[in-house]
């Protein structure tokens, strides 16, 4: 990531790759690149370019860096930026840190300076405690791959209340420092792939490499961030506080090049390791001077998987798919790692897939199996060939092989997590469901993490075990008590119900769950929806509805939905895009949207559900929402709504609530209503600035109990 990396064509690549990535990004942000672009007139001979790097590499075995304690670091309290490559090489098991500035773990989280963590999904968050308060989180939708070099980079700007992430040099989120005066000013050393919150349960090692970190005491720009991509700082520039390239390690002494000289060292097993730097993606004409650089490289070295991957990642975008293959296919015969093997094995079956070549895969596979055969990936990938071919029959002979190999090259660190992962696996493919519980209970054995209960819940329905189904989560509701968990076991539990050939039992479970006084509302409230799509989608809307409707929950269904509207920014939810006040919405009008012309629609979801949750998922919409309840008389209620950062309401066409809150949050305001005998009309309005939540709405007495006697009027087409 380094030396000549500022060549014009190095910039194109990132120009044409990650703005396909990240279509969303502000105007300015755009002209700023464009410009950077434009400014940029370093273009070094192809000659000059040395594809060969090093980087800080962690095992994971208390390994990391730790910077030396200094006024530099410790006093940075009004602007931060924080840029670093990663390359994480394996997921942690809920959250690794990446780099911390803080202090010892604090109640409320209200010891960190600024850190970045990657998550076991692939999400990276970074987060401060704004002047010693609790944790303020910055957690972008985008997703960090594994053995894939990212550019990520942290931005705090106290002056302008304002934090922002970027990666790969465009911004992705960005929130309110909740107008704080500083930040937290802490005293431990910074470190570089661990954390000094070594107490807590849920943390990993960081497991993979990490270049070219850089602290700047200054809230640098989008596009001097998009420069620091493809080059390296000097080491004096104003507001440098440290910046480590890991080129070079004396006796574990890790130099800090800016001239504050920050110098840390290396603890545990942490080494530097030679890389080949990469080129991610091209797609213009002057792709062959590119791959000239790996193709040169490779007359020579050969020890290095990703001068293979990255040549044939750019044969591939420049649409020379079959040399592409070769490369691969070449790279199969080195002595390379089995993760690295595996990368290989990977992208051909991609490859071959795409072509619609999936026997020539197999064939493939199967010819490889006497130089490899105790290769799991080998088998899980033959599987899945033999599927995807309509032979169920060698595909699980296949998985059993895979499955037992797995078991006997597992180690006792992570053989927990294999075991489950391979159990989702088999569940997801619907083959040899009594081996994923087999599996999934194996897992369990000596895990506590909800993630393990929840696949053994779905080993469980996929068995038709209903009454091993209430009992774990009879016996189990603490663990999975969290709202996450709940709502994935009620997704679960409903997915099991659409093809299950034992319906009382099915229904009795649920009832079980219902009835249950010792689990937690809401798992008995998401067993009370399941049941009442069971009944709707097995033509008992009666009873679905009268289920429904002791919940005082307004579901899915319920509900006119109309849009999306342009949010301009999170001035949208002043702006009236329809006459809101009318206590009668007349669904035959058009009106113009942010896409075209919009309709009012019915809202539906694939789950019977009290989160009506936007479509699309689109992050810079404005939505309305109206359902109608028949009240048998005048009466006083309460509406416990929970939304977005920014949302109305009205009831009759009064407006009676309005939130305006740049920060989310999990409230459920109270708002005090008086309806009217008859039907009475409710209108939500929703502005979507991030990837949105929707809302929730449920019609209660004043004691907070769900109101018996009024009816939900559900639309209809």
């Amino acid at each position: 990531m380094k030396k000549t990396k500022i060549k014009k064509i190095y910039l194109l690549l990132f120009y044409a790759h990650f703005f396909c990535l990240f279509p969303v990004i502000f105007a300015q942000d755009l002209d700023d690149f464009k410009e950077t672009l434009d400014d940029t007139n370093l273009v070094p001979k192809k000659t000059d370019f040395n594809l060969l790097d090093s980087a800080l590499n962690l095992d994971g075995n208390e390994s990391y860096v730790e910077i030396t304690d200094s006024k530099s670091l410790n006093n940075i309290t009004k602007h931060v930026t924080v840029s670093l490559w990663i390359k994480p090489t394996a997921y942690p098991h809920e959250y690794a840190n990446i780099l911390f500035k803080g202090n010892r773990r604090l109640p409320g989280i209200t010891h960190r300076q600024f850190t970045f963590w990657f998550w076991h999904d692939g999400s990276i968050s970074f987060d401060t405690s704004p002047d010693g308060n609790g944790a303020q989180y910055l957690v972008p939708d985008t997703i960090v791959k594994l053995n894939t070099w990212t550019f990520i980079t942290g931005v705090i700007d106290v002056d302008k209340d304002v934090m922002r992430v970027l990666i790969n040099g465009v911004e992705v989120e960005r929130r309110s420092f909740r107008g704080e005066e500083r930040m937290l000013k802490t005293s431990l050393p910074l470190r570089i792939g661990r954390s000094h919150e070594e107490e807590r349960p849920c943390h990993s090692p960081f497991v993979g490499q990490i270049d070219d970190v850089s602290v700047w005491n200054l809230a640098r720009s989008n596009k001097e961030i998009r420069s620091d991509m493809i080059s390296q700082p000097k080491g004096t520039e104003d507001g440098l506080v440290g910046y480590w390239n890991f080129d070079n390690v004396d006796n574990g002494l890790i130099r800090d090049l800016s001239v504050n000289q920050n110098h840390g060292r290396m603890v545990g097993n942490a080494q530097l390791k030679k890389y080949i730097q990469p080129y991610t993606k091209i797609g213009f004409e002057e792709y062959h001077e590119v791959s000239s650089l790996y193709e040169e490289f490779l007359n020579h070295n050969t020890r290095y998987y990703d001068t293979y991957r990255y040549l044939a990642e750019i044969y591939s975008q420049s649409d020379r798919l079959l040399d592409a293959e070769r490369v691969y296919l070449h790279s199969l015969k080195e002595d390379f790692l089995q993760d690295e093997y595996n990368d290989a094995l990977s992208n051909l079956r991609t490859l071959y897939y795409d072509r619609d070549a999936v026997t020539e895969f197999i064939n493939l596979l199967e010819n490889l199996k006497p130089e490899i055969d105790n290769n799991p990936f080998l088998y899980e990938l033959l599987g899945d060939a033999y599927q995807n071919a309509d032979i169920d029959q060698k595909a699980e002979i296949s998985y059993m092989k895979w499955v037992d190999l797995l078991k006997s090259n597992v180690n006792n660190i992570n053989q927990s997590e294999v075991l489950r992962q391979a159990a989702e696996k088999l569940l997801n493919v619907d083959l040899l469901p009594e081996l994923a519980l087999d599996l999934a209970s194996m897992a369990i054995e000596k895990q506590i993490h909800a993630v393990y209960h929840l696949t053994l819940i779905k080993a469980f329905l996929t068995n038709d075990r209903f009454e091993n189904v209430f009992q774990h989560i009879h016996w189990h509701s603490q663990i999975l008590s969290s709202p996450f968990y709940e709502k994935q076991i009620y997704m679960e539990i409903v997915k099991a119900g659409k093809n299950i050939e034992d319906k009382n039992d099915y229904i009795l479970m649920l009832n079980q769950l219902i009835e249950d006084v010792s689990l937690p509302i809401t798992t008995q409230e998401y067993s009370l929806l399941a049941l009442a799509q069971f009944y709707s989608e097995n033509d008992m809307p009666d009873k679905s509805h009268a289920l429904i409707k002791n919940t005082g929950y307004i579901i899915d269904t319920a509900w006119m939905l109309l849009g999306p509207f342009d949010s301009l920014g999170g001035l949208g939810i002043d702006k009236e895009y329809i006459n809101e006040h009318l206590p009668k919405m007349d669904f035959s009008l058009d009106y113009m949207g942010k896409y075209g012309q919009e309709k009012w629609r019915i809202h539906t979801d694939e789950f019977v559900d009290n989160n009506i949750q936007i479509p699309d998922n689109d992050k810079w919409g404005v939505y309305y929402a109206y359902s109608t309840v028949n009240s048998p008389g005048e009466q006083d209620i309460e509406i416990q709504f929970s939304g977005d950062e920014y949302s109305k309401l009205w009831v009759n066409g009064l407006l009676v609530f309005q939130l305006q809150n740049r920060n989310r949050n999990d409230d459920k305001y109270r708002i005090p209503v008086t309806l009217h005998p008859g039907n009475n009309s409710i209108l939500v309005k929703i502005c979507e600035l991030r990837n949105g939540r929707g809302f929730s709405l449920q019609i209660t007495n004043q004691n907070g109990e769900p109101t018996e006697n009024l009816d939900i009027i559900y639309p209809t087409e």
